[in-house]
């Protein structure tokens, strides 16, 4: 068995006193029992070195303190039994005591070093249960926030809703539709963002593929979404951001795009290169109006679009089409 393992696990002596402290007196008898059974009485050396294994077990296995009462007790055997009495044996006692000295010394650093290590362990162990427990609350505490959030904008979308159903002026009901969709827009972006505990980063294709998949659910039967793209990672403050800017693009695809209920698709494809983030949406609808300008607009999608893509230092640009309409949004990566 590997020692780490030995040390930092939970052996059947652990948190056993009476069987560890019993294990640590025992052993040592029990070798000195067997040391007479072979007749060898005059090897000073050999029984030390048992005595020394037997403080190493008893240390591993029951701790410092029974590693301590190991080392005291083969010492006394060590000195009545097996080491010289006044020049007697034929090995010399100052070599004898001087090899007593030296076990004691090693076996009480045995335990010792076992003792600091079981103990730095256990408030290691504590340290990584207390770790363990603050992440949880903290998750806890996030997975209600996101709830509050989701409650709240929920609340906020329904509001917009009903106005946009029940008042009397059209412009009013108008304005209200439109922040109503946006609101959605976000529900779905939230929803979308944290329905796998991302916290950091999001991987930003598969992402846009949910969201999308969303809009044209939303959108009505006769409306599709294809992305296309190389994978990659966004921190989750810039994937929102980018993600309600291709969410707005792609809402005003399936909803001017393709009057008159007409069936249609729209693209959208995602590439990281050279330090840039380029996303392209793309429809085969009926195209913008002659000379549209995203930055004159008046509309609240575009003003959006505009306001969040100033904040992140990109820029919108209207690439030619046969037929359709084709943005690229470009954002430092």
């Amino acid at each position: 068995m590997h020692i780490k393992s030995v040390l930092f696990s939970r052996t059947p002596l652990r948190g056993r006193p009476l069987f560890a402290y019993g294990f640590a007196v025992a052993l040592p008898l029990v070798l000195t029992a067997l040391k007479f059974g072979t007749g060898d009485l005059t090897s000073y050396l050999p029984p030390l070195l048992l005595f020394t294994f037997s403080v190493i077990a008893s240390a591993l296995l029951g701790g410092g303190g029974p590693g301590l009462v190991t080392t005291v007790l083969g010492g006394v055997l060590a000195w009545f039994f097996f080491v010289p009495a006044g020049g007697a044996a034929v090995t010399s006692p100052v070599v004898g005591t001087a090899s007593l000295v030296v076990y004691s010394i090693m076996g009480v650093t045995i335990s010792w070093v076992v003792a600091e290590l079981r103990r730095e362990s256990r408030r290691r162990r504590e340290q990584m249960q207390q770790a363990d427990l603050e992440r949880e609350r903290a998750e806890l505490l996030l997975r209600e926030m996101r709830h509050r959030v989701k409650n709240s904008l929920q609340m906020i979308g329904s509001i917009l809703s009903l106005q946009s159903t029940t008042s009397a002026d059209p412009a009013q009901r108008q304005i209200a539709g439109a922040a109503s969709r946006r609101v959605a827009a976000v529900i779905r972006l939230h929803a979308r963002l944290y329905e796998g505990n991302l916290i950091d980063t999001v991987e930003f294709l598969d992402y846009v593929r949910g969201i999308s998949s969303d809009i044209a659910a939303g959108s009505g039967s006769n409306r599709e979404a294809r992305v296309s793209g190389t994978s990659f990672a966004l921190p989750v403050d810039r994937a929102v951001q980018l993600a309600l800017i291709l969410s707005e693009l792609l809402t005003n695809s399936f909803k001017y795009a393709y009057p008159d209920g007409e069936p249609g698709a729209a693209e959208i494809e995602c590439r990281r290169e050279e330090g840039w983030i380029h996303c392209r949406v793309a429809d085969r609808g009926i195209g913008l109006p002659a000379g549209f300008d995203p930055a004159q607009a008046k509309g609240l999608g575009f003003r959006l679009i505009t306001s969040i893509l100033q904040s992140m230092g990109g820029k919108l640009v209207i690439e030619p089409s046969g037929k359709g309409a084709r943005f690229l949004v470009s954002v430092p990566a």
